[in-house]
């Protein structure tokens, strides 16, 4: 009887196990973040553009499956050559992305606001979705629901500041220059 048990438990064991490396090897990664600030944005981003989505394809980078993202650079605002036309940057596909067709549209003009890319060559949004905000023509802005704050702190004369929310494209590029 306790050989039975034993030889039924192994083969339980064993089924589960081939489960689990099945799952391991088809699962898709979904990062939690936190609701940001638009200074939070600003802070934690090393590359800040202001471009188009062109194209993603799906590769492989040291053994890891990645997405190779491709921008039409418009102009730079933070951590790239002014003269940057395009971009490729590689983020790690087993994450969600909002680098889809289904998405992103790529006729639309975007401020991406990326991390510092990893030893291993990968970055991504800061926030996700939350570093992506919208260029409308009229270069007013569409943000992230995520993003929790909008306003930007100026200084006037030499103690005192102003909040004041960040409606259009050059509301936001003289608060990332700042």
């Amino acid at each position: 009887m306790t050989r039975i048990t034993i030889l039924v438990f192994s083969l339980f064991l064993s089924l589960n196990l081939v489960n689990a490396v099945e799952l391991k090897q088809t699962r898709t990664a979904c990062l939690l973040n936190k609701n940001m600030t638009l200074t939070d944005l600003r802070d934690a981003a090393s590359i800040v553009f202001r471009g188009k989505f062109e194209d993603f394809k799906e590769t492989n980078q040291n053994g890891l499956d990645a997405r190779t993202l491709k921008f039409k650079v418009n102009e730079v605002l933070k951590g790239l050559d002014e003269d940057k036309k395009t971009l490729v940057l590689t983020e790690w596909a087993r994450t969600k992305s909002p680098f889809t067709e289904e998405l992103i549209a790529r006729d639309k003009e975007y401020v991406f606001f990326f991390y510092q890319p990893s030893d291993a060559g990968f970055t991504s949004l800061v926030g996700m979705d939350q570093g992506m905000v919208t260029v409308n023509s009229d270069k007013s802005l569409v943000f992230s629901t995520k993003l929790t704050d909008r306003k930007a702190k100026t200084r006037k004369l030499l103690f005192f500041s102003v909040e004041q929310n960040i409606d259009s494209y050059q509301d936001l590029k003289k608060f990332i220059e700042s």
